[in-house]
């Protein structure tokens, strides 16, 4: 079914975020959708993209800051 046809709730959103240099002005831009970085990785929405590894970051503002410093 076409994304025109569904209701709002069924949206799909991707972002392809892998070929990017993150910058400060891409990030808190929703306050839902954000996106964000957090301890637990990139978060959209309800979406986190994150690792097994254990975050460095012991906050999520120390996350952002590590994410800009790449």
């Amino acid at each position: 079914m076409p994304a025109s046809c569904k209701p709002p709730e069924e949206y799909a959103v991707l972002i392809d975020i892998h070929a990017h240099l993150v910058t400060k002005g891409m990030l808190n831009r929703h306050e839902f959708w954000g996106p964000f970085m957090k301890t637990s990785g990139f978060t959209v929405g309800h979406f986190s993209l994150g690792t097994k590894q254990p975050s460095k970051a012991q906050n999520d503002a120390e996350a952002e800051t590590n994410l800009l410093a790449r």
